[in-house]
């Protein structure tokens, strides 16, 4: 009975109990990470929500920074299969371990639970954009990581709402949505145990401890793979990075720009999102033909435009909202074909490695949008939507040195 039970729930392939694995734990990380703010803004009082945000947000990259790139070369000399299985259980524990904190009020345990979470998706990451070539052929490659994209950028944004509309529905019964969190994680983990197993690629040697010296000889054997490999590596980070500065910057465009309250800023970032979606969907459903590079690039000039006339339409809602649609679907149409070609590509023994190597410069690049963020609106007193104009330019420059290298390369 059992095993004819397995049998049925084993007929999807790979890529659908990949995707669900990383969806699910998507929607419920960010369910968690927001309650637990929601949490802290109700225990230190509303005087105190920059602070909460500041720290949390700090507690949540700091792992990432830390412990990518050394867990992407763990990754490598273990099954990313099963790793994703201990990931998951450990996150399963984790959810548990936050609920119990949320249950006897103690802040100190919610950031540890918070930053051991941020821990665990350090680890989770390389190996979840590792076994995708392990999994999927290459002609399929782009249809494979346009789905994983959308869906991940779909499951962030929803975890988001939920965690608001979770705490209405329980009327802020943190410990409810606390436990909810953990059985939903039970499930993810259940999704983990449908994956096929997929053996180490580097077992040649043990792990060593990471140096500047090494970083320098994984780019340069990226070079020697593909010559445009860096670039594709660089160009996959974008996405994250001018995505985190628009949800930053929306928040006081939505206040100041277009007077309307900060809970908007959430609406239009969602927008953004499905533009995000959009864009991915489209590159993945003409992906089986020959695709250059190039129009990717091509695609991606249009994005400094759209971000600088932002600027000129700052003031209409409706303008902006179809903008900000339009910037998400080419940056999604930009970014998931270098992600494909850089799947393709990736030297098999050092693929978690680089995976962890693109989370360190994509939380990198969220640090940097931060930094901007203060930037433009506290130390210059910059209107936002000048923020965008200045974001725009510099992203003009990147896009035309990306063009003029792949004029002539093909993603086959």
């Amino acid at each position: 009975m059992m095993q004819r039970f397995k049998t049925f729930w084993k007929r999807p392939s790979s890529l659908f109990w990949l995707n669900a694995i990383q969806g699910t734990a998507a929607l419920n990380e960010n369910v968690c990470r927001m309650t637990c703010i929601f949490f802290l803004i109700k225990l230190f009082g509303h005087n105190k929500i920059n602070y909460v945000v500041s720290l949390t947000g700090f507690l949540f990259v700091l792992p990432q920074l830390l412990f990518s790139f050394p867990l992407g070369k763990i990754v490598d000399h273990t099954s990313k299969s099963r790793c994703i299985v201990m990931m998951k259980f450990f996150e399963l524990l984790l959810m548990g371990f936050v609920a119990v904190a949320l249950y006897i009020r103690s802040k100190i345990f919610v950031y540890i639970g918070l930053f051991l979470i941020s821990l665990q998706i350090a680890a989770f990451s390389p190996a979840r954009m590792g076994i995708l070539a392990e999994i999927v052929s290459k002609q399929h490659m782009g249809r494979a990581q346009s789905i994983l994209t959308s869906t991940s950028y779909f499951c962030i944004i929803t975890g988001t709402f939920f965690a608001s509309i979770l705490s209405d529905l329980t009327k802020e019964n943190f410990v409810l949505i606390g436990i909810l969190c953990t059985i939903f994680s039970a499930l993810t983990f259940f999704f983990t145990h449908f994956l096929p197993y997929t053996p180490p690629q580097n077992t040649q040697a043990k792990p060593k401890k990471f140096s500047i010296k090494e970083l320098i000889h994984l780019i340069h054997q990226c070079q020697q793979q593909h010559h445009l490999l860096p670039l594709a590596i660089i160009s996959s980070t974008f996405l994250f990075g001018f995505g985190s500065f628009i949800q930053l910057n929306l928040l006081p465009f939505t206040i100041k720009n277009l007077h309307m309250h900060p809970e908007f800023s959430g609406y239009l970032f969602f927008i953004t999102s499905l533009g995000i979606i959009f864009g991915a969907s489209l590159f993945g459903k003409f992906s089986k033909r020959n695709t250059y590079l190039d129009k990717a690039a091509l695609a991606g000039l249009m994005i400094p435009f759209l971000s600088v006339s932002l600027t000129f339409y700052g003031e209409n809602v409706y303008f902006c909202a179809a903008i900000l649609f339009l910037l998400g679907c080419f940056g999604g149409l930009f970014s998931v074909p270098f992600e494909t070609f850089m799947q393709i590509y990736n030297p098999e023994k050092q693929r978690g490695l680089i995976m962890g190597f693109v989370s360190f410069l994509c939380y990198t690049e969220l640090l940097i949008a931060s930094g901007l963020i203060i930037l433009f609106n506290e130390q210059l007193d910059l209107s936002p939507k000048t923020g965008f104009s200045i974001v725009g330019f510099f992203i003009l420059f990147f896009m035309i040195y990306v063009f003029q290298k792949t004029k002539k390369s093909r993603l086959k």
